[in-house]
């Protein structure tokens, strides 16, 4: 229930963001009978089918088409959980460049890290200064977006790390070790990043990485096989381990509890 509420509150404030976006796109740039601002961008790091893009996009063109009259959303996903982001950056930038010469968008929502980063260096050059909104942003900080507060803002992405343990040491007071799974994503590293900062507040716990920077994904579940009883499993993401193979939460995740002696979270 909790993580339900957690995606509601989530998608409330991507709303919140996306209608002072648009309030401001009234003022920053005036409405003409021949072009009015109502074109909207989504730059979706990952793919249709991943239920976390599809529910942002569903949640999103529902709220749009209901509060902006006539809105057009163009979607487009750069499948980073699937394929490496280097590989076909330039072609995704030359792509949006000729899709979008004629019709360039009013209003850029950028959701997740890769999709963010790719709007950081690139938006200028494609749109000019478009108003961007962000969502879903790791290890964020003000210096990404120096000098571009008036036309960027969004939400950040920070898991309650300290609580989640908290929670499983209550239950589990025999607990002396936790071993953390992160992956080789950009969401991998913000979770990795988030849980060394909150070390110091367990100093009686032993942390232990399984870090799919360093592992295969059959790596990390031999791994799992040999975990004493006096352990937990901390599951922050994984998708994509070293080698850039890909595996659906939906199978990956149910797998990891299966091989696992210890509880997860």
């Amino acid at each position: 229930m909790k993580g339900k509420e957690s995606h509601s509150l989530c998608f409330n404030r991507v709303l919140l963001s996306i209608a002072a976006a648009f309030i401001f796109l009234l003022t920053y740039q005036p409405s003409t009978a021949n072009s009015a601002p109502n074109r909207v961008l989504f730059i979706n790091s990952y793919h249709k089918g991943y239920e976390w893009s599809d529910k942002l996009v569903n949640v999103i063109s529902k709220h749009l088409e209901k509060e902006v009259p006539g809105v057009e959303l163009f979607v487009e996903y750069m499948d980073t959980k699937r394929f490496k982001l280097e590989e076909h950056h330039r072609a995704f930038l030359e792509f949006l460049s000729v899709k979008y010469a004629e019709r360039s968008p009013h209003l850029v929502i950028a959701s997740d890290d890769n999709a963010f980063q790719f709007c950081l260096r690139n938006l200028e050059t494609l749109f000019g200064e478009v108003p961007l909104v962000f969502l879903g942003v790791n290890n964020f900080s003000l210096d990404m977006i120096k000098g571009k507060e008036d036309h960027i803002t969004g939400i950040v992405q920070h898991a309650d790390v300290a609580e989640t343990i908290e929670l499983a040491l209550g239950l589990h007071p025999h607990v002396k070790k936790v071993a953390v799974l992160t992956d080789a994503t950009p969401t991998g590293e913000g979770y990795l990043k988030q849980v060394q900062e909150t070390e110091r507040h367990f100093p009686q716990i032993e942390f232990s990485y399984l870090s799919g920077r360093k592992l295969t994904t059959e790596e990390m579940l031999k791994r799992l096989d040999g975990l004493s009883q006096n352990t937990i499993v901390l599951l922050c993401i994984w998708v994509k381990d070293k080698v850039g193979k890909y595996t659906p939460c939906k199978e990956i995740y149910p797998e990891i509890i299966r091989r696992s002696p210890v509880p997860v979270y």
